[in-house]
């Protein structure tokens, strides 16, 4: 949070002096309501009085637009920092952590939670740094005018902060609850609009609908209870307001009776202990959202050093790449789950791999291995823990096309060259995307664009040509092309001498098979190398 305060020193500087002017001007107020209602005020005076107080309030009003179109400002630019920073480490994440996380998780972590903090967190406290200067203002008015009074708001308030202190920890639980189930319903959401098009196929509507409501009814339920408690405290914190009001009136009815005050400054001071009475009990309302959202903060700056820490293991750089090995490999998602047992192999730099097998049988787990989607100790490129490789480097050197595909919201000629100064025109041609090379400047805002899968598995593989590493991954990036260029595309890499190709797939043809320096068949939990015959003889 010290950054965050730091980066924003100018704005927290502006709206500090717009709080600090603007409790002056309230001391200004009180004492104008104090003279317009003395007694026995020359006609003269009233008028300029009546003048003074009109330019008054034109001045209280711009510096009180002002200052809250300043906290606003404030406000939205933490929000922007913060996101910015959220975005900034989790780019630094390698996909092995980042992949832990639900979608749900990660949105959540970007809009709710960043909301929250603002709203709840840095909200609270930008009040609470208005409330203390309000304070220190008013309570050094009415020391001035009838000390006793100021003890007697002292007294109370101190009493309503300790009866606070009971609220802290239930309001904590019940914002952590509440959070649950906000990402709980992003998840619903997320699955409804995946499912959609199944829901309206099997007639699955009215059970889906009672889902929906379900999750609704849970996260409407979470608010109330939330809510409940919190305007329980302020309602609390309200009658030891109305106390301290009708205290001051009775204190200073007192003082009047023994003449040791006037009525207009009775009634100045009546005005004064807003400026007292207000923030004690405010400051008890904000500081009881600022403790129930602390966790927030604890929760952001613990996925950062989780992320930092992480990153800190990964020291080695590498400038080339010739081998990536496993060496006696076992692995298994979970106990009872094994998946590869002793695998030892070694991917040689400018060699042609194809995998197959049956699915299910380990060929993508295989991948995510070598790809540092799973982290291992057992695997290796050029002798060194993949583990401690830094991400960058390793992938200098490999370019990866799977199964699934999404663009960027940008052109689709920065889709495919990525900021290098290529000629996107040739790539198009020769993954045979010709017809779009007219919408090269076409921009994909979402994820509903007017490409067909097969279009879109070509522009992955154009993404990767374009890059011109020399290791390519291919995982399944032929499913969506139709055989005749799924043949020209796969050849024509199979051609390149200098580059590593290994590929995952379950329609390669005898000819192009034989293109390949080694065929690896993942099969019961090994991965073992057959002939051209055997290959044939089983997939084709």
């Amino acid at each position: 949070m010290k950054t965050l305060y730091k980066n924003n020193r100018k704005l927290f500087a502006l709206v500090f002096s717009l709080i600090l002017v603007f409790s002056i001007l309230e001391l200004g107020k009180a004492y104008l309501m104090g003279e317009l209602l003395g007694l026995n005020m020359e006609t003269k005076k009233l008028v300029g009085l009546i003048v003074l107080t009109i330019v008054f309030l034109l001045v209280y009003t711009l510096i009180d637009s002002g200052k809250q179109l300043a906290v606003k400002r404030l406000e939205n630019k933490i929000r922007y920092d913060l996101q910015q920073r959220c975005v900034r480490t989790i780019l630094q994440e390698d996909p092995a952590s980042f992949f832990r996380k639900d979608s749900s998780t990660l949105i959540n972590d970007l809009t709710n939670k960043i909301n929250e903090i603002v709203e709840k967190y840095i909200h609270s406290q930008i009040q609470m740094t208005a409330l203390i200067v309000s304070f220190a203002a008013g309570s050094i008015y009415i020391a001035a005018l009838c000390w006793p009074i100021l003890i007697f708001l002292y007294i109370l308030a101190g009493m309503g902060l300790l009866g606070n202190r009971f609220f802290f920890v239930p309001l904590q639980k019940r914002e952590k609850a509440l959070l649950v189930q906000k990402e709980k319903w992003i998840q619903t959401i997320k699955n409804f609009y995946d499912n959609f098009m199944f829901i309206k196929n099997e007639h699955y509507e009215k059970t889906y609908f009672d889902l929906l409501r379900s999750g609704s009814e849970n996260l409407h339920e979470t608010y109330n209870k939330a809510d409940s408690l919190l305007m329980a405290s302020d309602a609390i914190n309200n009658g030891f307001g109305q106390y301290m009001f009708l205290g001051t009136i009775g204190i200073g009815a007192l003082f009047v009776h023994f003449q040791m005050l006037t009525i207009p400054l009775v009634l100045a001071i009546m005005q004064v202990t807003n400026m007292v009475v207000n923030p004690l009990f405010q400051f008890a309302t904000f500081r009881n959202r600022i403790e129930s959202s602390r966790f927030l903060i604890e929760d952001m700056e613990q996925m950062m050093k989780e992320i930092n820490a992480h990153i800190q293991h990964e020291t080695t750089s590498i400038s080339q790449l010739d081998t990536i090995s496993f060496e006696h490999l076992d692995f298994a998602y979970s106990p009872d789950h094994l998946v590869l047992k002793d695998i030892d192999l070694t991917f040689r730099r400018g060699c042609k791999y194809l995998i197959v097998g049956e699915s299910g049988q380990g060929k993508s787990t295989l991948l995510k291995l070598m790809l540092k989607q799973i982290p291992c100790a057992n695997v290796v490129a050029d002798g060194i823990p993949l583990s401690s490789i830094t991400y960058s480097s390793y992938f200098s050197h490999i370019a990866y096309v799977s199964q699934s595909f999404a663009l960027f919201p940008v052109s689709l000629k920065e889709n495919i060259v990525l900021g290098r100064h290529i000629n996107v025109e040739d790539v198009l041609d020769h993954v045979g995307l010709h017809d779009l090379i007219s919408r090269k400047e076409e921009v994909f805002e979402n994820d509903r664009t007017a490409l067909s899968g097969g279009q879109m598995q070509r522009i992955m593989l154009a993404r990767a040509l374009a890059s011109d590493k020399n290791w390519l991954v291919l995982d399944e990036a032929f499913s969506a092309v139709d055989e005749a260029t799924r043949k020209r595309l796969e050849r024509s890499m199979l051609e390149e001498k200098e580059k590593t190709i290994i590929t995952i797939s379950h329609k390669t043809d005898a000819i192009t098979a034989a293109m390949y320096d080694t065929i690896l068949l993942v099969e019961n939990r090994t991965v073992r190398p057959i002939s051209l015959e055997e290959y044939i003889s089983q997939h084709v």
